[in-house]
């Protein structure tokens, strides 16, 4: 089957089926619309700029901010190109400023307090009949390197700076007391006073660089408790059952006392002293009661933490 011919058109219909190009304005926009596109082609950044999506409004925002050249916020002025306002405003800045770096000071050095206290009362924990000078030559020795500490942050506590940054070193104070306290009992059998510890810090002309709050006395001694109780659990296993005794004595003596202060802090010590007095006379009766079950110097064999069977 054969396909039709294509018909073809003569030039003069060709013609008018053409349609005729708009005049005016339009032609002109059509003869500069080239120009603008070749200039675009030309600047690759113009190109990229007009292509991309709320340019307009990202210039409106990137309007009030300074050149990338511009480098960071110049400082303050000098002192004397400043205003009243500025003045008052700059001296304010730097007494706060010398104010956190004391108080940074403060706590870093209440934290190496805390830290070799605590490492004088592990020292000692391994005192032993046979090495009682040598441990308490190693406790002394601590003992004066804390000392050092405390007079290097006295310095920073004059005048009203004591009242502001008192608190600071509070942890540091009661561990410091925690950890005499239980020195000063395995070398004397007696709790020590606030003015006993005041005198380490006594200078030679009988001055004192630094002192103890009371509060700071009242709970770093009830700490003593926890050590006290350790050590007792200690020399009862060692067959010391008279010397747990008395600690056990003095525990009762120290929670009846604590019971009537009224403090806030030192109320919530009071519950831990209790649990540390009710294992040390746990302790003590269980030597005293079952003490003969066992072969003499062989109590420590007993388990001490086991409830009794009826």
């Amino acid at each position: 089957m054969s396909t039709p011919a294509r018909r073809e058109l003569s030039p003069e219909k060709e013609g008018q089926n053409k349609r005729p190009k708009p005049s005016g304005d339009n032609s002109a926009g059509d003869s500069e619309a080239p120009a603008r596109t070749n200039a675009s082609s030309d600047d690759p950044a113009q190109s990229a700029s007009v292509n991309r999506p709320g340019q307009r409004n990202q210039r409106k925002r990137d309007g009030n901010r300074p050149p990338a050249s511009a480098g960071p916020r110049a400082g303050a002025p000098e002192p004397h190109l400043m205003t009243d306002i500025q003045r008052l405003f700059y001296a304010c800045r730097q007494d706060l400023d010398q104010m956190y770096d004391r108080r940074e000071r403060i706590v870093k050095v209440s934290r190496d307090i805390t830290s070799l206290s605590k490492k004088l009362i592990f020292t000692l924990h391994r005192i032993e009949a046979s090495n009682q000078d040598t441990i308490f030559a190693e406790a002394l020795a601590k003992k004066a390197e804390i000392v050092q500490l405390f007079r290097q942050v006295s310095r920073d506590l004059k005048g009203q700076d004591y009242y502001r940054h008192r608190r600071s070193i509070g942890p540091g104070c009661e561990e410091y007391i925690e950890a005499i306290s239980f020195l000063h009992f395995l070398q004397n059998g007696t709790i020590v006073t606030k003015s006993g510890l005041d005198t380490d810090f006594s200078e030679a002309d009988g001055t004192l660089f630094f002192s103890f709050t009371y509060e700071e006395y009242v709970l770093g001694l009830a700490d003593l408790s926890g050590e006290l109780m350790r050590y007792a659990i200690n020399i009862v296993a060692k067959g010391q059952s008279d010397k747990a005794q008395e600690i056990c004595d003095l525990l009762r003596s120290l929670k009846t006392e604590y019971e009537i202060i009224d403090l806030p802090e030192a109320t919530k010590k009071v519950e831990v002293m209790a649990a540390s007095l009710d294992k040390v006379e746990n302790a003590c009766y269980r030597v005293k009661v079952r003490g003969t079950e066992f072969p003499q110097g062989l109590a420590g064999l007993m388990d001490l933490d086991e409830p009794d069977r009826e």
